[in-house]
């Protein structure tokens, strides 16, 4: 199936991709970023012509009313003029807002944009999913534009004081959710507009449980996290630790015996397992969507490597075990571990959930 994605480059587009990434046999995306769809031409209508599905992921959340309102209209406008242009009628699923039931200017520029996609699809004859979204968190989002979780997490991992409303409610969805609700919709279309569902909970709790993880976190404790909601919450507050958080040097306890040093601390239980790796060799090369996971060197000297997806950037740790320290790996980063050393590596790895074969979580894909 071929998909093509507008907004490919923004919050949920970047979700969608890290969704579809390792389904390449059954997707093949077809990337419509929002200088194409407002240039038009042939790089928009090619794209089109070739598409079974679209999903219009492309806005504007933050600026003056009368540019959020021209511009989430224009560019609904812009898509469906575009298939007419082509005679192309593909699926789409639009990315709409809970605040459609609102009187500001972002929820009118939304279901205006709604009733544009309905239009065209009854005009048609084809399939239109609106998707009434809440308030969506995840990793990479923006400060200070996508949301207040990532507003938070930015100002409490820098020290930063956040101005916090102690009696306001939000329903939060976590933006993995609604990328496997759009992938389930790609698979099985529905012709209607769908609420999606997330947890209502006040906005100081969310601040509280954010302030509680950087408590434990830079105290080398890895949090309570006790169901999927708060493990997506700690995994955003990880993303938007500085590069420079890592490695993380471990604090001897010496007497005449030697030394003991703590590798993890942590309140929810895991899965601990070492390895011996021959020089030159290396391990990993795959990626998680939700494990934290700890790499410890605590014999010999390796190069430890990360590489978001989507990104050509790769991040390179030097450790060796006469200075034991570790690094947690960041969710949809790719990583890998290699012996640059002259004798036997020896590495100590903690997760936080016990290895299930059946779902490992755990995708394939070189550094």
């Amino acid at each position: 199936m071929r998909v093509a994605i507008t907004g490919p480059n923004g919050f949920l587009g970047q979700h969608l991709r890290f969704a579809l990434f390792p389904l390449s046999s059954e997707f093949e995306t077809l990337l419509l970023d929002r200088h194409v769809l407002e240039e038009g031409g042939a790089k928009l209508l090619d794209p089109l012509k070739k598409c079974d599905a679209l999903v219009h992921l492309a806005g504007m959340n933050r600026g003056e009313d009368n540019e959020i309102y021209l511009t989430n209209v224009g560019l609904a406008e812009q898509v469906v003029n575009a298939c007419d242009r082509v005679n192309t009628k593909p699926t789409i699923i639009f990315s709409s807002s809970t605040q459609i039931a609102k009187s500001n200017i972002y929820g009118k520029s939304k279901k205006k944009a709604m009733e544009i996609f309905r239009t065209w699809g009854r005009r048609n004859g084809a399939i239109v999913t609106n998707l009434v979204i809440p308030n969506i968190f995840g990793e990479f989002g923006r400060p200070f534009y996508n949301s207040a979780v990532a507003t938070f997490c930015h100002q409490i991992v820098r020290g930063e004081n956040s101005e916090v409303n102690p009696t306001a409610v939000v329903t939060l969805v976590y933006a993995q959710e609604v990328a496997k609700l759009i992938l389930e919709l790609l698979r099985e279309p529905r012709n209607q507009d769908i609420p999606v569902p997330g947890r209502e909970i006040k906005i100081a709790e969310v601040y509280d449980t954010l302030v509680s993880f950087k408590k434990d976190y830079f105290n080398n404790v890895v949090p309570e996290m006790n169901d999927s909601f708060e493990c997506a919450l700690f995994n955003t507050f990880r993303s938007h630790l500085p590069n420079d958080f890592y490695p993380r040097y471990l604090d001897p306890k010496r007497d005449v015996r030697g030394a003991l040093f703590e590798v993890v601390k942590e309140r929810t239980g895991g899965h601990t397992f070492f390895s011996f790796t021959k020089p030159g060799f290396t391990r990993g090369e795959h990626y998680h969507t939700r494990k934290f996971e700890r790499f410890c060197v605590i014999q010999g000297k390796a190069e430890i490597k990360l590489r978001k997806l989507l990104s050509n950037e790769v991040n390179s740790f030097i450790v060796e075990g006469s200075r034991p320290s570790f690094i947690d790996i960041p969710t949809f980063y790719t990583h890998n571990i290699t012996n640059i050393g002259d004798t036997d590596l020896l590495t100590l790895f903690w997760a936080n959930e016990i290895f299930n074969p059946a779902d490992p979580d755990t995708y394939p894909e070189k550094v």
